[in-house]
């Protein structure tokens, strides 16, 4: 039987809340000039909650002051959330954005999957990314699917933010930490939440296992320049 996320909750008390973030530096990291970041998230999804917490972690660690806020996805369109919305990063999936951004794109791909179905998630990623305006960007996409797994097209999680906000280490960090989310912890971290655990016990024992970094801590290990800390692996479950 899997150990539950929630496990390590008794490593300290205190945990954050998604709205308590108040986009402060935590204790132990160096002041910075470094502008502030929404994280927009659909709070009525759990995988979105999840996946929100785990990027404002990974980015508080580099000394980022984030914020983790409810965004209107209703509309289906994570550009437009983007671009009108008080946020400046968002986690999407590669099959939805190319849905929402080339209608067309995505029937030629869904075609193409059936034909020469290797090698297809990379084509959807490839389809996405070049959808995007000039002025975002992402990363490598996650082995994890998300964004519901529903269509012909896969889901892999992506980041989506300004291309002109973040530094190398930045960059590097959160290539790291979404590649090394899986399908299966997400799952999991998801499981624990509906079954009524806390989201930031859930995520404690997820930052612990995977990136070794204990969220109830003052103190947080510094990242390398290709976004490791120390202990962090890629060859974990969800490595690419």
């Amino acid at each position: 039987m899997r150990k539950p996320y929630r496990a390590v909750a008794a490593l300290a008390a205190g945990a954050l809340t998604i709205s308590g973030l108040s986009g402060c530096v935590p204790n132990g990291l160096q002041s910075t000039t470094k502008d502030p970041i929404a994280i927009g998230i659909d709070a009525d999804d759990p995988e979105q909650r999840v996946l929100g917490e785990i990027y404002s972690r990974v980015l508080q660690q580099l000394g980022r002051p984030t914020s983790v806020t409810a965004a209107d996805f209703s509309a289906g369109d994570t550009l437009r959330v983007l671009k009108e919305t008080p946020v400046d990063f968002v986690v999407t999936c590669t099959g939805r954005l190319v849905e929402e951004t080339d209608v067309e794109a995505a029937k030629r791909l869904k075609q193409e999957a059936k034909e020469e179905p290797a090698g297809f998630s990379d084509m959807v990623y490839d389809q996405a990314i070049a959808g995007l305006p000039s002025t975002l960007r992402t990363v490598d996409p996650s082995p994890a699917q998300s964004c519901g797994r529903a269509g012909e097209l896969p889901q892999n999680i992506i980041p989506l933010f300004d291309k002109s906000g973040f530094d190398r280490g930045e960059i590097n960090r959160l290539n790291f930490i979404t590649r090394v989310i899986s399908t299966k912890s997400l799952e999991e971290m998801v499981e624990d939440i509906e079954g009524g655990a806390d989201v930031q016990d859930t995520l404690a024992a997820w930052m612990m296992e995977n990136a070794h970094i204990n969220i109830y801590d003052d103190e947080l290990p510094d990242a390398d320049e290709d976004g490791a800390a120390p202990g962090d692996s890629a060859d974990s479950d969800g490595a690419r």
